[in-house]
């Protein structure tokens, strides 16, 4: 048995168990009414703009836990991996407003792809442009066309990471794993 099958059992089993994660968190925010009553289409794109997001987020871990060689280096790299997902987001700063270091490495962060996609799916450009709050316009500006792209350009990108993280976690375990048989 290769090192694929290892990788893709992992996957098989963590990924229903985030399904119902996000499932239960989308079901809490609209229960107590932090998310709106947009119907099933809307919580449909939701539900799979988190579940991209956490397959991109599972695979990025497995790819953490194949390059290191001791759970204390884990422990390590995992927050200099986190720290960059959640600033370079544009959830902190509107990615066209940050310098032009700050936006290209935005476009290496999965997280990026994930909160604009849920944006979109919540029609906070709507919102924004035409909501009874002041602040609606200015913060659209800032966020120029950030929320605008189609919702499918977000999920291909997340699930691109995900490929890209589980085919590199593959590659280190082939190579830190002598060959048997």
């Amino acid at each position: 048995m290769g090192i694929g099958p290892y990788v893709l059992a992992k996957v098989a089993v963590l990924l229903p168990l985030l399904a119902v994660v996000d499932t239960l968190m989308l079901g809490v925010l609209r229960a107590l009414d932090r998310l709106p009553p947009l119907g099933w289409r809307t919580y449909g794109e939701l539900f799979l703009t988190l579940l991209l997001c956490s397959l991109a987020a599972l695979a990025l871990g497995l790819l953490v836990s194949a390059a290191v060689t001791d759970p204390a280096q884990a422990t390590l790299a995992l927050p200099m991996l986190c720290f960059p997902q959640v600033l370079f987001v544009g959830a902190i700063l509107p990615v066209p407003e940050m310098a032009a270091p700050g936006r290209w490495l935005s476009y290496a962060m999965s997280n990026r792809w994930a909160f604009e996609g849920l944006a979109h799916s919540l029609g906070v450009e709507q919102l924004w442009g035409s909501g009874r709050s002041p602040l609606g316009p200015p913060l659209l500006a800032s966020y120029g066309d950030s929320f605008s792209r189609a919702i499918a350009i977000d999920w291909a990108l997340l699930g691109g990471f995900a490929v890209l993280f589980l085919v590199a976690t593959g590659i280190v375990l082939a190579r830190r794993t002598p060959n048997v048989g």
